[in-house]
């Protein structure tokens, strides 16, 4: 019967041992959480807080440019329970940021691409492949790092900023060449233009008019043009015999940073007269084709969006100096070439 009682009771003691050995071994474990729990007493972890991309570049942004962006830091906290059951909030150090750039034309924003980066920021070097005039903005996803521990990662955060727009490169600067007019001992005026890219000055920049076209338009007056060719000899009175396309157009690549003016004598009949014939000389330049915004237009395009650079008014003239006929062109802000009629 003792015996009995003594087992009863060296097993209740057992059941009492084992039972405080499991509550001591509760927090046996590091754990982690990344957000709050109620039965977290004191910590206050919560989401990340992830900082927004910010465009550091030059304005405005121009195709074939770099767009850089810098980002503002990421901040969080994650819970932990030391293996003695108190709780400490610990700041994350690590995270991963994966960035796109995004597009609007008008409406939401969709991705276009991605680009290579990090927490503290990216270059976007692709800007040569993009729609100019749409707005375009950074896109940066940011996580914590994997393996904090049983259940210690947050939900990824994705952030915007750094909004631009971007241009397509112009044409500015258009200016005479150096040593230019000149008059030619046959009667031609030659003159010569250089111009360069409004993104910048120098050859590289003037590469990036690959969607430009440079052009000159000469009209005339259109009382004596028919079917597209004006009448250079106006009347019985006018001694000029030539016909020429009005109106005259000639246009080269805006990469080609320059272009050639040729003017040319007319021809004149075997009794001369005192003449004059006048047209007017418009230089422009235009971005985009109907086929497409990165293709430069046609220079007989006259539906482009041409942006006027200079205006001349062209006079040729045949006139009695000196006793003896001469032949001179004039073009505003130039000394006229004269020249002796054949």
């Amino acid at each position: 019967m003792r015996l009995g009682i003594a087992f009863r009771w060296g097993l209740i003691a057992a059941l009492i041992v084992a039972t405080r050995t499991a509550v001591i071994c509760t927090c046996c474990e590091d754990h982690w959480t990344a957000g709050y729990r109620s039965a977290h007493y004191g910590c206050t972890a919560g989401p990340i807080s992830a900082g927004a991309p910010n465009y550091i570049g030059s304005t405005p942004l121009y195709r074939h440019h770099d767009a850089p962006f810098s980002k503002n830091p990421n901040y969080d906290e994650d819970c932990h329970r030391k293996t003695d059951c108190s709780y400490e909030d610990v700041e994350e150090s690590l995270f991963t940021c994966d960035w796109s750039i995004e597009k609007s034309t008008g409406g939401l924003f969709t991705e276009v691409t991605t680009i290579s980066g990090n927490c503290s920021g990216a270059t976007w070097t692709t800007t040569e492949s993009f729609e100019p005039n749409a707005v375009y903005r950074a896109k940066v996803h940011v996580n914590d790092t994997p393996g904090d521990g049983p259940y210690g990662d947050d939900g990824a955060v994705d952030v915007t900023g750094g909004m631009q727009t971007l241009y397509a490169p112009g044409v500015t600067n258009f200016t005479t060449s150096a040593n230019y007019p000149v008059c030619q001992s046959d009667g031609r005026f030659d003159f010569h233009y250089d111009w360069e890219a409004d993104c910048g000055s120098g050859s590289t920049h003037t590469a990036h008019l690959d969607a430009v076209t440079v052009r000159e338009k000469v009209t005339y007056e259109s009382a004596y043009t028919f079917f597209g060719i004006h009448d250079s000899g106006h009347s019985a009175t006018q001694c000029f015999q030539t016909g020429i396309n009005d109106p005259t157009r000639n246009g080269v690549p805006g990469t080609d940073g320059a272009m050639y003016d040729y003017k040319y004598m007319l021809a004149v009949k075997d009794d001369p007269c005192e003449s004059t014939c006048v047209g007017n000389q418009v230089y422009q330049w235009a971005t985009g084709s109907p086929t497409g915004w990165q293709y430069a237009p046609d220079y007989n395009d006259d539906t482009a969006n041409w942006q006027t650079l200079a205006t001349y008014t062209i006079t040729r003239e045949l006139v009695y100096e000196d006793s003896s006929w001469k032949y001179r062109i004039t073009k505003t802000g130039y000394t006229p070439c004269t020249h002796s009629v054949p």
